[in-house]
């Protein structure tokens, strides 16, 4: 029996996926060009095409490519991107630290993509922390080079602590919350404009973005505080 054309199986949902794995390759040959800022920047709407992937996905029917599509298309934003930006920033320091650490982050990042294809959503929580958010934290980072002679130590340290946090079965929260997310999006619009008015904000809000991932990534550690 011949299988239905792969083009006929693509829902809206993949649309969105696509558009993700597009906008990560765009930042890729930003980062070729050594447009941080810019790579940064096509990374927070990548985040958003993401965002837009799961809302249509959950309102409308899967596709049979669905979830497997929308890890490859991460794999490539937010494990890539990150892992590439890292290797070019350490490398005029350190060669080998800079292979060692992109390959940390990316191997982490595909490592919790694939464990999260394999136990689907079955849990309200996730198992380890989503490549989307160190990924985004990575990007958002890289803004702030110039603000502080220990980016790179800082960086490293990034690097490390969220691969492991990655791979980790420590439980994160699907943001679910309306005005949480509706803050969060707020504040990505804002920081990309920032950025096309080539104004001293993209620093401000980037790091305000910066921050309210960086609060993600505690979280668990504050559900333990209330717990006890």
């Amino acid at each position: 029996m011949d299988q239905e054309h792969i083009l006929y199986s693509i829902k809206k949902a993949d649309l969105a996926t696509l558009t993700n794995a597009t906008i990560g390759f765009s930042a890729i040959i930003s980062l070729i060009h050594q447009n941080f800022d810019c790579a940064a920047i096509l990374i927070i709407l990548a985040s958003i095409a993401d965002g837009v992937d799961g809302a249509i996905s959950r309102r409308c029917a899967y596709s049979s490519l669905g979830k497997h599509l929308d890890s490859l298309a991460d794999s490539i934003s937010f494990g890539m991107v990150p892992a590439t930006a890292t290797y070019l920033l350490i490398t005029p320091r350190n060669t080998v630290l800079a292979f060692a650490l992109a390959v940390l982050f990316l191997s982490c990042g595909l490592l919790r993509l694939a464990r999260f294809t394999t136990m689907g959503d079955r849990t309200v929580d996730f198992q380890g922390m989503p490549i989307t958010a160190a990924g985004l934290i990575i990007m958002l980072f890289t803004i702030q080079r110039e603000r502080t002679e220990l980016f790179l130590q800082m960086l490293t340290s990034l690097i490390v602590i969220l691969s492991l946090l990655m791979v980790s079965r420590i439980t994160y929260p699907k943001v679910q919350n309306k005005r949480i997310i509706a803050l969060l999006g707020v504040t990505m619009i804002a920081t990309i404009l920032a950025y096309t008015l080539k104004g001293e904000m993209l620093h401000l809000l980037s790091g305000v973005l910066l921050a309210m991932l960086l609060s993600y990534t505690l979280s668990p550690a504050l559900k333990l505080t209330e717990r006890d």
